[in-house]
């Protein structure tokens, strides 16, 4: 670039807003892996920014297991986030599906205290 705006990193900074219209007005006509490309050539650190189903469909996060398909009660083949450490001599695993609302209430008010019968109380009165 042979503007004379830009030629220092002072004088992008004093003329942010053009620059940033200016590369927009760009950008906006390429495809994001041509940009990478372009920047990754020149030598620039740059990467994609993905979209919600393009990081759980990239092959990087399916090779490291970082999604994983779970048994649930209702929703079939649920994805889940997997485990970020993985180890060579203790392989991590799902032992059970996230749970569904109220699934655990009765085990937790047990563990609080509440009786079998005060449990059902609650029910019969509609609190929980």
């Amino acid at each position: 670039m042979e503007d004379t705006r830009f030629e220092t990193n002072a004088k992008r900074v004093d003329h942010r807003q053009e620059l940033v219209n200016i590369i927009s007005e760009r950008l906006i006509t390429m495809e994001s892996k041509d940009v990478f490309e372009k920047m990754d050539n020149a030598g620039v650190p740059c990467g994609p920014i993905h979209t919600i189903d393009q990081v759980i469909n990239h092959p990087q996060v399916r090779a490291r297991e970082m999604m994983i398909e779970i048994e649930h009660p209702i929703v079939k083949n649920l994805k889940v986030p997997g485990f970020p450490v993985k180890l060579s001599e203790t392989p991590s695993k799902v032992r059970r599906h996230p749970p569904l609302l109220g699934e655990h209430t009765d085990e937790v008010l047990e563990e609080l205290g509440y009786s079998k019968e005060q449990i059902q109380n609650l029910k019969s009165g509609n609190v929980i």
